[in-house]
């Protein structure tokens, strides 16, 4: 007869929880799930992004075109990042401009030609590509849109 617990678990059977091995195989299961998900969630944040910049310059160009079809000019000039064009009050609400952009930085606009421009450091060039297809001809040389290291101009006129 075998010798058993109190419980009636067979002696040095016990089973209070999970196995080492049981456990080690759990957490690499979750870290094989969220190696294959990280991609697919940073394309869509990345695509959250290019949506969200690609409205905000729609917005910007349409309040920017309705000023200079209401006063026969652009705003003055204004190349200090995140400043609110003069005038430019009852074309669109001033939090739109000088909060910070989807993709970080701040906007500026210059009137000569009419541009709005996204100063950033370090903007990836995926994003500013998502934009220019979505606003222009593709190419970030060439167009409306125009892109470098350092800031994403968006040429009005």
């Amino acid at each position: 007869m075998k010798s058993t617990t109190r419980n009636g678990e067979p002696h040095g059977r016990t089973r209070n929880g999970f196995t080492l091995v049981e456990i080690s195989i759990v957490v690499s299961i979750i870290g094989l799930l969220v190696v294959i998900a990280l991609p697919a969630l940073q394309k869509a944040r990345n695509e959250s992004q290019a949506a969200a910049l690609t409205n905000n310059f729609r917005v910007f160009d349409g309040a920017l075109q309705q000023y200079s079809l209401e006063t026969g000019s652009w705003p003055p000039d204004d190349w200090t990042s995140g400043a609110y064009p003069v005038g430019m009050e009852s074309n669109w609400l001033p939090e739109t401009w000088i909060a910070v952009t989807p993709i970080g930085g701040q906007y500026a606009f210059a009137n000569s030609p009419a541009t709005i421009i996204l100063v950033l450091d370090d903007i990836p060039p995926t994003l500013m590509a998502r934009v220019d297809v979505a606003l222009d001809d593709g190419g970030l040389g060439t167009g409306s849109i125009r892109g470098d290291d350092e800031s994403l101009d968006y040429i009005i006129e």
